[in-house]
């Protein structure tokens, strides 16, 4: 009888331990939550959050609306609502933090209709409409409307961004084509390297491929999703443009390898050791004036979209 009663004392031991380390294993974790909800379908566009932290210490708790650290605004821990406004298009990841941590994530997708441009500047850019980009020579602007929207004709630093923002089909980001012809037409005066920067967005990050005049070369950086290849450690002088004349340029990737051509010859030859994810956006961005003449962008060998800015 003693014996049978320590056996089911063991038993009934081991059966409250076994409990307690389920319990313990099944515990539900703190009810953190992060949505996110646009309000427009244009730019700008205002961005509710919506958040909870209950089960977490109270702390420092902040959105941090992109990949830039920047762009980071302190919201209440007791409360659960949060507006940001987004005066650029792209492919977003907000970040909810709390004391320093990131806690969770939410995709905020800003899209335009078409094209979409803009000067920027702080603390928000000018938009440009159809009317004032839209020349006999393509897709650009001219000093009249750089000069009015900016007061000044000295450019340095002064970004004009054409952006279309949206999904491509599903071309995927390791294997892509894009063909375009452009230039930046500022002259030496209004801009002394006239950069260019042309991106391919996609929804896990980007390949940003820069441009210059001969001779500033050393000032340029590169992308390749998660690399970034700067001019002044890497020989980056076959970016080198002889703008203002218009460049052909081709920036394709296909399994693990960049190229970058311009005018047909090979300028980049890169290996990619990440993806960016599925194409969501064609960005270029011009220092001073300049003008695109057309864009194709390739899913493999077939053609998703094609655009040609000078009309007949």
């Amino acid at each position: 009888m003693i014996l049978l009663t320590g056996l089911v004392v063991i038993i009934t031991g081991i059966g409250m331990l076994f409990l307690k380390h389920r319990t313990t294993q099944s515990s539900p974790p703190p009810a953190t939550s992060f949505e996110a909800h646009k309000t427009s379908d244009d730019l700008p566009n205002s961005v509710i959050f919506n958040y909870s932290i209950s089960g977490l210490p109270t702390g420092h708790v902040m959105i941090q609306q992109s990949w830039d650290s920047t762009r980071q605004e302190d919201v209440s821990a007791n409360r659960n609502k949060h507006a940001s406004i987004y005066y650029y298009p792209g492919y977003f990841v907000a970040k909810l933090i709390v004391n320093g941590k990131i806690q969770k994530e939410t995709a905020v997708f800003i899209q335009t209709k078409g094209w979409k441009a803009m000067i920027r500047r702080k603390p928000m850019p000018a938009y440009l409409s159809s009317g004032e980009t839209r020349t006999g020579r393509g897709l650009g602007i001219d000093a009249v409307t750089i000069l009015k929207k900016t007061g000044t004709s000295v450019l340095n630093g002064t970004w004009t961004e054409f952006a279309n923002v949206r999904p491509f089909g599903d071309t995927k980001g390791d294997n892509f084509r894009l063909e375009t012809t452009l230039a930046n037409t500022s002259t030496a005066e209004e801009s002394i390297c006239r950069n260019v920067k042309i991106t391919v967005l996609g929804k896990g990050g980007a390949i940003i491929v820069p441009l210059s005049v001969k001779g500033c070369e050393a000032n340029l950086e590169m992308l390749t999703g998660d690399q970034l290849i700067s001019g002044r450690e890497e020989d980056l002088s076959a970016l080198g443009c002889n703008f203002p004349d218009f460049q052909d340029v081709t920036v394709q990737v296909s399994g693990s390898r960049l190229h970058v051509l311009i005018n047909g010859k090979l300028a980049v030859d890169s290996t990619v050791s990440y993806t960016i994810g599925e194409i969501v956006g064609l960005r270029y961005a011009i220092e001073g004036i300049g003008t695109i003449k057309h864009v194709t962008l390739y899913s493999g060998k077939k053609a998703v979209y094609n655009e040609n800015f000078i009309k007949d």
